[in-house]
């Protein structure tokens, strides 16, 4: 019996979960393990049957969780998270732009799957590279959802040369009536666009556009842009 066969999939699996309880893809948990994506494929459901992990849908992708997973209350974190925010903008007085470089430096640090193969199909494209499938956004949507997935997308809007898109977010926790909640989008596009550096070396725009927050009208929103070169 070879070292290979020997290995308790299902065991690795469950581990790599607790580990990463903010959720993982099929690939992700591949990488980490370092086998196929077939064999996860085949031991998830084994274990999805024995009801050991379960999976949401999040954007266009499935992110699988450990039932083990120590899960500290969402709504404690959300509220320290708030609390930070309003903070930082009372103590350091951090502008849009300060904000957004404070994100760039979390990037280096913030470990959520990244799924490489969908941006590869951009990057390695003969022709310019353009913004031509939606699913660019969808594979973001966990830096969006970031401490408060209830975030919604609702709109898309493409530039009519493909490099420009223009999204709109509803139903979060973020747009409330402190001002310094908003500060979180732009902590997100920082680490947007540090992502495509790290993973690209590819310099992209991330923006925030406009907002409204429940203050302003029942349907709150922030609208994001995404620009290629």
């Amino acid at each position: 019996m070879n070292s290979k066969s020997k290995r308790n999939i299902e065991k690795e699996i469950v581990e790599c979960l607790i580990d990463n309880n903010y959720g993982m893809t099929i690939l992700g948990i591949a990488n980490k393990i370092g086998v196929s994506r077939n064999t996860i494929y085949r031991y998830i459901g084994i274990l999805e049957g024995k009801n050991e992990v379960f999976k949401r849908q999040v954007g266009s992708y499935k992110l699988y969780y450990s039932k083990e997973a120590r899960l500290i209350s969402r709504k404690i974190i959300l509220s320290f998270y708030k609390g930070l925010l309003i903070a930082l903008n009372d103590e350091i007085q951090l502008n849009p732009i300060r904000f957004k470089v404070l994100g760039k430096k979390i990037a280096r640090y913030l470990d959520i799957p990244f799924e490489i193969e969908d941006y590869q199909k951009l990057v390695n494209t003969d022709e310019s590279i353009k913004l031509n499938d939606l699913k660019l956004f969808s594979s973001l949507q966990p830096y969006f959802s970031l401490l408060h997935d209830k975030i919604t997308l609702k709109k898309i809007i493409k530039s009519q040369d493909g490099k420009r898109v223009i999204v709109d977010f509803v139903d979060s926790d973020l747009l409330e009536e402190e001002l310094p909640y908003i500060y979180h989008f732009y902590i997100i596009s920082g680490i947007v666009e540090a992502k495509f550096a790290q993973f690209f070396d590819m310099k992209v725009k991330c923006d925030v556009l406009d907002y409204k927050t429940l203050k302003e009208d029942k349907e709150n929103y922030i609208r994001i842009s995404l620009e290629l070169p």
